[in-house]
């Protein structure tokens, strides 16, 4: 049921990303660029339901895709192992540019399995938090780990019910820059 809420989301999203308008504006972290979840677009009202323009199956997660230049980027749970995964795919066709899973700790829950924060992008860099409390910092390009993550000290902190921007670990982003 996740797995198809999931994918349904997901083209829900890219149909309203490419619904009519000549360049839709970046989604870079949650709530979009100003965190107020506004868009200076303007759209017609629909007439009919967006196209959806692709589809796929995707892995468990509570967090929202994100999109940047013409790709959106997702973070979820690698299905039956201990791991998550940053994903990007082409915007317009849904096709996979990259993926890099990552090792986690076992983790149970009966709000699910996969991450709960939403990415975040900035400059040329994308941070995620996983479910278990790893922060981690990816090149946007090609999805490589810059090879810097902080796992977190307290148990309390490792399931983030927060989006990242709203996360206390967003102060230690700015080391994970450097």
């Amino acid at each position: 049921m996740r797995l198809l809420f999931s994918s349904l989301f997901l083209a829900g999203a890219f149909a309203l990303f490419n619904s009519g308008t000549a360049v839709a504006e970046d989604w870079p972290t949650w709530l979009g660029p100003r965190r107020d979840c506004s868009s200076l677009e303007t759209l017609k009202p629909w007439a009919d339901a967006p196209k959806v323009l692709w589809k796929l199956p995707i892995g468990e997660g509570h967090s929202s895709p994100v999109i940047h230049a013409g790709k959106v980027y997702l973070h979820s749970r690698v299905k039956d192992k201990d791991e998550e995964v940053l994903t990007c795919f082409e915007a317009t066709s849904g096709k996979q540019l990259w993926a890099t899973p990552y090792k986690r700790a076992a983790f149970t829950s009966v709000f699910g399995l996969g991450p709960r924060a939403t990415p975040s992008i900035s400059d040329n860099r994308i941070f995620t938090f996983g479910v278990t409390g790893i922060l981690s910092s990816f090149n946007l390009a090609d999805g490589k780990s810059t090879g810097k993550s902080i796992h977190s000290p307290s148990s309390k902190l490792r399931t983030s019910t927060l989006a990242l921007p709203a996360h206390p670990f967003l102060s230690m982003i700015k080391s994970l820059s450097k």
